[in-house]
């Protein structure tokens, strides 16, 4: 094929309008925020409709989802980290052949993998019927994520925030609006198909706002280098994914369907948690990645590492404690089937923070090029993981010890890759020791917190009744006691500054 490209120059393409990182930052929180609260409506009402069985078999199309995801071998992980570098150089026609090779050749190889799925599920023996289907929607589902994907990969790339946070709230409503109503109406089947109908909805929009127009075109060269550079980042997403989802692995292996389904309301509200440090590392990742091309300096990035990673351990702990103190009365009221889960969901609430700790200085790994570091602390991690819940499997069949493994597995990695990056600031055992007790003393805090505002609560009602006004009182004693978490997590980072100042500007803005 030849070189030349009819797409627009630069200056004509509509998602190459770069905004603020902080102003990014902002929205992609927000839409996270926004889909958390709908995911945890819809999870509900879903849940509530098709019960602990019919939960555990959409959630096996999760676990093909996640490790089908990476089928397209690497390539779309590097075109995540290549198109900021060119972004960086300034290298027009490389951001060009980036943009058009990887996202054919993402398509052309997640194709593959979705029909494969969708054969698997018709022709594969010892099935039931309503798994078939359930796994045979899953492969569309698979596909339709994966354009998702792309699309943000390019445009966040690019800093265009603004279109990929009106994509996810789109994506969180339509999920919300179908899924629902296929589960209420038609159980299982209709919320499958509700979920994939579901995934074409922010796609139609994503095709007109974005303004992304793609040439479809192979190149070898390009398509290897891609893999060379992102099949790294696949091992790290890989190993992620078998780090969040092994104990799920080992429950299905050594139980059934609805235990399965009762365990994954905790790995959901784990997951849901873990949104907002990944909303966080969607913006920072490519800024880092960037700055690190330009300037191939690690002391430049200082400020993006450690700031994000301090405000992570100070704020994620306050807000998994919430979610400690709520999540008992929530699923005994609104999903008393699903009560023998509430102590692992709490667990695993509180264990997100670790997974939440070393998102920035993951990223600075791989602009490193020490992907081998990451993947060894994910690795780990995830052995931890599997012993324990394999253990606690066997020996006692209890879903909170094996929710209580998959925390010591999240907190094993974070402390590695937290060692391995923190170590290239701080040269001084002393000064690095200080700062890791800086990043986990704040989850010892809230757990102490956490048990004070149960005793507080207890004394003020005077063994109250009301497990709701109990719930609340408990809540409000919780963030007193926690309040200074974050008042240390302002004045060693200036966030709270920075927001305030941030929507200053933009009421003055409105203003004029």
């Amino acid at each position: 094929m030849s070189d030349e490209h009819t797409t627009p120059p630069p200056n004509e393409r509509p998602y190459r309008r770069r905004q603020s990182v902080f102003g990014g930052l902002l929205m992609m929180l927000a839409s996270s925020y926004s889909d958390m609260v709908l995911g945890m409506a819809r999870g509900i009402l879903v849940a509530r409709a098709i019960g602990p069985t019919g939960r555990g078999l959409m959630r096996i199309v999760h676990l093909f989802n996640n490790y089908l995801s990476n089928a397209h071998l690497g390539i779309l992980h590097g075109v995540s980290k290549e198109l900021p570098m060119a972004v960086g150089r300034k290298d027009e026609a490389d951001m060009r052949q980036i943009e058009d090779v990887g996202t054919t050749a993402v398509v052309l190889l997640e194709s593959l993998a979705g029909l494969g799925m969708v054969m698997w599920a018709l022709w594969a023996p010892d099935i039931q019927r309503l798994t078939r289907i359930t796994i045979a929607i899953g492969g569309g589902i698979i596909l339709s994520g994966q354009v998702i994907a792309l699309y943000r990969c390019v445009l966040r790339a690019w800093g265009i925030y603004s279109v990929l946070a009106i994509t996810a709230v789109i994506l969180s409503v339509s999920q919300f609006l179908l899924i629902v109503f296929g589960a209420t109406t038609y159980g299982v089947t209709g919320a499958m198909w509700g979920w994939l109908a579901a995934m074409l909805v922010p796609l139609l929009y994503l095709h007109y706002a974005s303004g992304l127009h793609i040439r479809p075109r192979l190149r070898i060269g390009m398509v290897r280098r891609l893999i060379r550079v992102g099949l790294p980042i696949a091992a790290i997403i890989f190993a992620n994914v078998l780090l969040r989802t092994v104990d799920g692995i080992i429950i299905l292996r050594h139980f059934d369907a609805y235990r399965f389904g009762l365990y994954s309301i905790a790995m959901q509200i784990a997951a849901y948690l873990y949104r907002i440090p990944e909303a966080a590392g969607f913006v920072l990742m490519p800024r880092i990645w960037e700055r690190y091309g330009a300037r191939n300096e690690v002391s430049a990035l200082r400020r993006h590492v450690l700031d994000p990673t301090v405000a992570a351990a100070a704020v994620m702990p306050v807000v998994s404690g919430m979610i400690f103190i709520l999540a008992p009365n929530v699923i005994r009221v609104i999903l008393p089937r699903f009560t023998p889960c509430i102590f692992a969901a709490q667990v695993l609430a509180m264990a997100g923070v670790f997974l939440a700790l070393p998102v920035a200085a993951d990223g600075l790994l791989v602009a490193m090029n020490r992907e081998k570091t990451v993947i060894f602390a994910k690795l780990v991690g995830a052995l931890c993981v599997a012993g324990g819940a394999y253990w606690a499997a066997v020996t006692t069949q209890s879903l909170g010890r094996v929710a209580i493994s998959a925390g010591i597995g999240y907190g094993v990695a974070s402390l590695i890759s937290l060692y391995a990056v923190l170590g290239r600031y701080y040269l001084r055992r002393l000064r690095l020791v200080r700062e890791l007790i800086v990043c986990y003393l704040p989850l010892l805090w809230t757990l102490g917190a956490l048990k004070l505002s149960g005793l507080g609560a207890g004394w003020l009602l005077n063994d109250s009744q009301s497990i709701w006004l109990e719930m609340v009182v408990r809540l409000a004693v919780f963030l007193a006691l926690e309040w200074p978490l974050l008042w240390y997590a302002d004045r060693r980072t200036g966030v709270g500054k920075r927001i305030r100042q941030r929507l200053q500007r933009e009421l003055n803005r409105l203003k004029s």
